[in-house]
């Protein structure tokens, strides 16, 4: 008896099996049986009626943003229903069944296009609609969609881009199929990161445009995606180091102005700057604008150079010819240059007297000083009874006196001329820190 119940139940869920699968084929093929169903032709009864078709887009995530060819490539899911009023059944006639999965290529399915597409016709995945017993249809797609975009990096790494992804008919307008938004703004909830790009924003803009294919306006739908570059990379590899040898330059500005290694210590910092500038520029999008990194790493290698170029001045300075300041060398940087920049110039004496003063130590002699030869000279002129033997002596002190005066004189041109390199140098590093913190601070404001 218990075997004979057990039979009864299989059977009867059998049954029940081949009765639903029954159903769904039944309905299948009814509903697409090219004798009264075509995929060609619009699902409307009436032939002035228009499709409306809601559309939305999901974004997965941004695959990749080509600068130099202008192409963002998203994967994104498209969201697409309308109303077949071919596709409809009473769910009494096929056992209750009130919905069916159909092979999208057996139905008709709306026939757009992306505008901006960069890339070959757009490819779905075998996903099958979902349509119910009243013919709503639901289509659920994923692609890889390959979309022009004006990237524009003036700012780079600043950058941010607005890329459009634009879908409409390319052969009917609004009244035969009619586009509608399903939300103001692209899906994000299952958005995977960027590694590169952070997604800003998203926004749906319905339009309708005149087109050559129909007398009528086209609809479209514009998915603007904002993105913004992730700027944490180029800080730590490229701003910071350039700025870091930026300001090295200031420490061969603060090394005594005589030292001639200020020249070969710039110029190592210049060749480092240039291996800089190769690595970024592989790094850089291609462009015909310059990006306003290079525009920083520009500026910089002018400020070196320039800086180069004031040191071999100065170091010019340091080893003038001993000829006398110009009067207006004197004026301008000995006076107002170095009042301005608090440069003191007071410490450097004038040679206008000479002290000499003499010791010898002799048994015949004893001890003998002079003090201001020039006046002792002229003392001695004046005596008729002086000896041979002194008079000789103070000629030759004369003659030593006249050198060490040539030698003091010449000393004090050279000590003059070294203020003048040293008040030069402070204006120069003053000038080259002051248009280092404005380079730098134009890369962080202009963006």
């Amino acid at each position: 008896m218990a075997v004979s119940l057990l039979e009864i139940v299989i059977c009867f869920l059998l049954t029940q099996e081949l009765l639903a699968v029954t159903n769904e084929d039944r309905l299948i093929t009814s509903l697409v049986n090219i004798t009264r169903y075509s995929p060609k032709y619009r699902p409307v009864l009436n032939t002035s009626e228009p499709v409306m078709v809601q559309h939305g887009l999901i974004l997965r995530m941004i695959a990749n943003v080509d600068e130099k060819n202008m192409v963002l490539s998203t994967i994104v899911r498209m969201h697409m229903g309308w109303q077949d009023k071919h596709l409809t059944w009473d769910p009494a006639t096929y056992g209750g069944l009130r919905q069916v999965h159909l092979d999208a290529n057996d139905i008709w399915t709306p026939p757009l296009i992306l505008y901006n597409n960069a890339d070959g016709p757009l490819e779905y995945s075998k996903v099958r609609a979902l349509v119910k017993h009243d013919g709503n249809v639901t289509w659920l797609v994923a692609t890889m969609i390959k979309s022009s975009c004006n990237i524009d990096v003036k700012h780079f790494p600043f950058d941010e881009q607005l890329c459009k992804l634009t879908f409409g008919s390319w052969s009917h307008d609004v009244t035969k199929l009619n586009i509608q938004s399903l939300q103001s703004t692209v899906g994000t909830s299952r958005y995977l990161t960027n590694g590169e790009w952070t997604l800003k924003s998203t926004r749906a803009e319905r339009t309708q445009v005149s087109h050559i294919c129909c007398k009528h306006d086209v609809a479209r739908i514009t998915y603007t995606i904002r993105i913004k570059r992730k700027t944490l990379f180029y800080m730590t590899n490229f701003i910071l180091p350039c700025a870091i040898i930026a300001f090295l330059t200031l420490l061969v500005f603060l090394t005594p102005v005589e030292t001639g290694e200020r020249m070969a210590v710039g110029v190592t910092i210049l060749l480092a700057l240039a291996v800089f500038f190769l690595m970024l520029e592989a790094t850089m999008p291609k462009s015909n604008d310059l990006p306003l990194l290079a525009k920083y790493y520009c500026c910089t290698v002018i400020e070196i150079v320039c800086g180069l170029v004031a040191m071999s001045w100065i170091l010019r300075l340091v080893h003038h010819s001993p000829e006398p300041l110009y009067h207006w060398i004197k004026r301008v940087v000995l006076g107002y240059v170095a009042r301005f920049l608090l440069y003191d110039t007071g410490h450097f004496a004038k040679p206008n007297k000479i002290k000499v003063q003499e010791k010898t130590n002799d048994d015949n002699h004893g001890r003998l000083e002079i003090k201001y030869a020039t006046k002792w000279t002229r003392k001695l002129k004046n005596k008729n009874t002086m000896p041979d033997p002194v008079a000789a002596e103070n000629k030759t002190l004369k003659i030593l006196t006249q050198n060490i005066k040539e030698e003091e004189k010449t000393e004090g041109i050279k000590e003059q001329w070294q203020l003048v390199a040293n008040v030069m140098n402070r204006l120069f590093t003053c000038l080259f820190l002051l248009a280092a913190v404005v380079t730098l601070l134009a890369v962080f404001t202009n963006h």
